[in-house]
């Protein structure tokens, strides 16, 4: 299997589950505002599309396993202030929203990182 064959595997499985993730968390029939989680979820996977192919061309070190947790928390704040932005600013609350929401996009970085890590050195 070759790196486009993978990237473009990972970013499907990305926008399937974090679409279904979230269908699970709203109400039934979600609100007409899901629309934009759902153009969120496949802007993620179109960045992660790129991202993959980036880190599967290098070499699957301590640097990449840094900057993929970096461009993660990075992605953690910047998806949040976003929605918060449109939203009409922040809130009591907000900051602890955004801090969480930074953890789990390093948790799913950390996550991306070692199945990539295992495909590179098993898929070669």
């Amino acid at each position: 299997m070759n790196i486009k064959a993978i990237s473009w595997i990972e970013s499907a499985v990305f926008f399937l589950l974090a679409n279904i993730i979230m269908l699970l968390g709203s109400d039934f029939p979600p609100p007409v505002g899901f629309l934009w989680i759902t153009l969120t979820a496949a802007l993620m996977a179109v960045i992660q599309w790129f991202y993959v192919r980036w880190l599967l061309a290098n070499d699957m070190k301590r640097a990449t396993l840094f900057i993929t947790l970096a461009v993660f928390a990075l992605l953690g704040i910047v998806v949040p202030v976003i929605f918060v932005a449109f939203r009409g600013g922040f809130q009591t609350g907000t900051g602890i929203g955004i801090f969480i929401t930074m953890i789990v996009f390093i948790g799913y970085g950390f996550a991306l990182w070692i199945v990539n890590r295992f495909l590179k050195n098993h898929l070669g």
